[in-house]
């Protein structure tokens, strides 16, 4: 315990000054993201109100994602659960689904990127028994990219889905 901060307050700043003396390391990325400033991405249902291709893309993919969750769970009784990843170095991923509380798969939406995004490369290496998906709205694709990431169209992913 700091002995300036017995018995007292302490400012977000105080924390922060104490928490970066402790760990060692710079929090800066870690305070804009989770106290700053509350980040959560937006999802809707309706994905075609979405003007901008890329969050609508993103979208359409959470949207069967979340839909593949509740079917599961309305008929097998699993207990799912869909999430996004980011850490305070600033990785995300857009999707990681979760059974029991375990990561079962990643998922990165990309509208034509081939590149395998950087942060689901970091969550493949950390967690390589979780499958780790890029999806692209190219049609026809699905192949085995680097460190056994699965590169495939929307259109493959989707008919692969439980629903």
């Amino acid at each position: 315990a700091d002995p300036r901060f017995a018995y007292g307050t302490a400012t977000t700043e105080d924390f922060k000054s104490v928490a970066e003396a402790t760990s060692g390391r710079d929090l800066s990325n870690f305070f804009a993201m989770w106290i700053d400033k509350s980040y959560f991405p937006t999802y809707l249902y309706d994905w075609t109100a979405i003007a901008d291709e890329g969050p609508r893309f993103e979208n359409l993919i959470g949207f069967h994602l979340l839909k593949e969750c509740h079917y599961l769970e309305d008929t097998e009784g699993l207990d799912l659960e869909l999430r996004f990843f980011r850490d305070i170095e600033g990785r995300e991923v857009d999707f990681v689904q979760l059974r029991d509380g375990k990561a079962t798969r990643f998922v990165e939406c990309k509208l034509a990127d081939t590149a395998i995004s950087p942060a689901l490369l970091y969550l493949q290496r950390k967690f390589p028994s979780v499958e780790a998906v890029q999806v692209i709205a190219t049609r026809g694709v699905d192949r085995t990219a680097r460190e056994g990431v699965r590169l495939v169209s929307a259109d493959r992913f989707l008919s692969s889905l439980a629903v």
